[in-house]
């Protein structure tokens, strides 16, 4: 992901536009820290 794509997932738009996000990568890149940034935000 890029800058962009994470402050577009940061306005929590996709919630609002009732869309579903998945996250899926190699280990160790991120993506549950991005998540429970999400669900704190």
């Amino acid at each position: 992901m890029n800058k962009k794509q994470i402050y577009d997932l940061a306005t929590l738009r996709f919630i609002e536009e009732t869309e579903n996000i998945l996250f899926f990568r190699s280990l160790g890149v991120g993506k549950t820290h991005l998540a429970i940034f999400l669900a704190y935000k």
